[in-house]
């Protein structure tokens, strides 16, 4: 008796095998290609620091978020930067933080 039951499954294991397989000509999958427009300016950042922005930022920032931000101070701008490579896991290289503190800074001046 111990031995009926695997072949009983290998057994059902094989017919559901040969059931999906013959009903697999009935589900034809077409695919189809989709054109997305994005919102001007998009996800990506331009002008001054674009590059390191768009490295660093973009994968969870559109362009308009991080330029929509208010005037911060260049120490908060570094936590800011700091938290997100550290907390977030953002792609910011060491090297880079300092420059893109002050490319953060640059883009949003002090309201007159």
């Amino acid at each position: 008796m111990t031995q009926r039951l695997p072949r009983l499954a290998l057994a059902a294991a094989l017919a559901a095998g040969v059931l999906l397989a013959a009903a697999g000509g009935a589900f034809a999958v077409t695919w189809k290609s989709e054109t997305v427009t994005l919102p001007y300016p998009g996800p990506h950042f331009s002008g001054q620091g674009a590059a390191l922005l768009n490295a660093s930022c973009s994968t969870c920032h559109s362009a308009d978020f991080v330029n929509g931000q208010p005037h911060l101070a260049l120490g908060t701008w570094k936590i800011e930067v700091l938290k997100m490579k550290n907390v977030f896991h953002a792609p910011v290289h060491a090297k880079d933080v300092d420059q893109l503190t002050q490319i953060l800074f640059d883009r949003h001046p002090e309201p007159k």
